[in-house]
């Protein structure tokens, strides 16, 4: 089910998804925390803050797609997510670029999510949707749309981006995800009216998960 959430800013968001994997910690349940890169890093940033460290022990986070290069490049997101101010705390960021071919690294990628997804009791993810309705590195008529791999990686206009699939998000528990600003309408429309294919549009992948909440400016369940 998927929540539609009309808010102006992102901070209602950083607040539920704060209290749900604090709520899931003091439980000592197993959290697996999917994060995103862009706008979501300030975001994550914040909620890392947030959590209780000394509860921290069982949660890992990964993220949900990244740019290939060398490790540490400008562009990644791991290395944005550093200088934001992102703090690991006691909990386990696995990483994606360990300094190996993209084969090789996108081979690892799909393990470590395989083996992460087992791990864990609860598994949340926390994404954006881009103007063309992509979400994380998926984007339209890309390959990560249909493989039923658990990650692809593929050379798009920007990036070589190496990515979960949509198959492998279908496996999230939650889903928190945030999309803001005027340029998202077209987007958020369709994802709302479901209007478009998934191959337009890969943020209908959310449709697939038990629990979705998209904060937005936008639109809101009542509209």
């Amino acid at each position: 089910m998927i929540n539609f959430i009309k808010t102006d800013s992102p901070g209602l968001g950083e607040i539920d998804l704060s209290r749900e994997i604090s709520r899931l910690l003091a439980e000592d349940k197993k959290v697996l925390w999917i994060i995103s890169g862009g706008s979501n890093i300030g975001i994550e940033a914040t909620i890392m803050r947030q959590l209780d460290q000394s509860k921290t022990n069982n949660l890992m986070i990964i993220l949900g797609d990244e740019r290939y290069g060398q490790k540490g490049h400008k562009d990644s997101n791991e290395q944005q997510l550093e200088a934001n101010g992102f703090y690991i705390g006691n909990a386990t960021l696995t990483p994606i670029l360990e300094e190996k071919p993209l084969a090789d690294t996108t081979e690892d990628y799909g393990h470590k999510l395989s083996q992460l997804f087992e791990w864990a009791d609860e598994v949340i993810g926390q994404f954006g949707i881009g103007d063309d309705g992509h979400t994380a590195g998926v984007l339209p008529g890309s390959v990560g749309v249909e493989n039923k791999e658990m990650a692809v990686s593929y050379r798009a206009e920007d990036f070589t981006r190496v990515t979960m699939t949509l198959e492998s998000i279908k496996k999230l528990t939650k889903a928190y995800v945030f999309c803001f600003g005027k340029s998202k309408q077209t987007a958020i429309s369709n994802l709302k009216n479901r209007t478009s294919d998934i191959n337009d549009c890969p943020s209908l992948v959310f449709y697939n998960i038990p629990s979705v909440y998209v904060y937005n400016d936008l639109v809101g369940d009542k509209e």
